[in-house]
């Protein structure tokens, strides 16, 4: 019997130790590594989330189950003049209930002590206070990359699934093109989604750093980042009639049109894990963190996803 299993074995019977022992792993000399379970890194994690500027602009829930029904999005209902006897209350969301299911999310990583050492003078800070502002800014970009990126998981993803016909893909924009500008693409992928939804007046354009026209534009900046670089770039002029909005790591040639409160991402809570180690032998300090997370568009006709774009000059 190995040594994890004995470690498990003795736990049993109790509760609490047999969720601890749910949340070892073994390190490489076979030994067992306990992964922390700590409330307060789930409570710095959800407002880091928020402090972000761009989850602070979608729905960020925290959910006590793995799987459920999304929260959905809402729509003012067309008034009736029918009298009491012919009335009757209807259902304020516009589709029908879509389901989260909370998958485990792995985000493992290193900083290295150099940089460590860089955050430390910079902020005037001691090292542990600059490993956690280092801890902190990569786990929420962690997020933000998986979001719009991971093959499986992302937002693009779920409307790729749920709704191809709302997706272009591979075109070309230019004066010899189906699409003279972009202006003329966004209002295509706007056709897309149907009435009411398009027109609440709430649809905002995401875009690629390859799409975004070189306008003046707002820079909003993310707190938790030391380095002040941009998080959300704002355009100051609006494409297809829509404000254009660009996000890190949102793919460089593609748009996305929908609402802002149709992009939510869940966490299910007891399920983040935290994990430190010393390994001065590369310099560095290694993080290994989990939790249990969905991401979810609430109402898929209310998007619409233009991938590949080609820009032709």
């Amino acid at each position: 019997m190995s040594l994890y299993e004995k470690v498990k074995e003795t736990l049993n019977g109790n509760k609490t130790s047999q969720n601890m022992a749910k949340s070892m792993k073994l390190d490489a000399d076979g030994e067992p590594i306990v992964i922390n379970v700590n409330q307060k890194i789930e409570r710095d994690l959800f407002k880091n989330i928020r402090q972000n500027s761009f989850f602070n602009l979608i729905n960020v829930v925290k959910t006590d189950y793995q799987q459920g029904e999304s929260i959905g999005i809402k729509l003012p209902l067309i008034a009736s003049t029918l009298d009491y006897d012919g009335r009757a209350a209807d259902n304020a969301y516009i589709s029908q209930a879509n389901e989260f299911l909370c998958k485990k999310l792995s985000l493992d990583y290193y900083i290295p002590y150099s940089k460590v050492d860089a955050v430390a003078k910079y902020l005037e800070v001691k090292l542990d206070q600059a490993i956690k502002i280092l801890l902190d800014r990569q786990w929420v970009l962690s997020l933000l990359i998986t979001g719009f990126n991971h093959n499986e998981l992302s937002w693009l993803k779920k409307i790729r699934t749920a709704k191809p016909e709302n997706v272009i893909n591979g075109t070309k924009v230019g004066e010899e093109q189906t699409y003279k500008s972009i202006n003329a693409l966004v209002k295509a992928g706007l056709e897309k989604i149907g009435e009411p939804l398009k027109n609440s007046g709430e649809f905002v354009v995401l875009c690629g750093r390859n799409i975004i026209p070189d306008h003046p534009v707002l820079i909003k900046y993310d707190d938790l980042d030391p380095d002040q670089t941009a998080q959300i770039i704002i355009s100051q002029k609006l494409i297809g009639g829509l404000r254009a909005v660009n996000v890190p790591y949102f793919p460089e040639n593609s748009i996305l049109i929908t609402r802002l409160d149709n992009i939510s991402i869940y966490i299910q809570k007891d399920t983040v894990r935290y994990a430190e180690y010393e390994k001065p032998e590369r310099n560095r300090t290694e993080i290994y963190t989990s939790m249990a997370c969905d991401f979810i568009i609430e109402d898929c006709n209310a998007a619409a996803l233009i991938e590949n774009i080609e820009i032709m000059e």
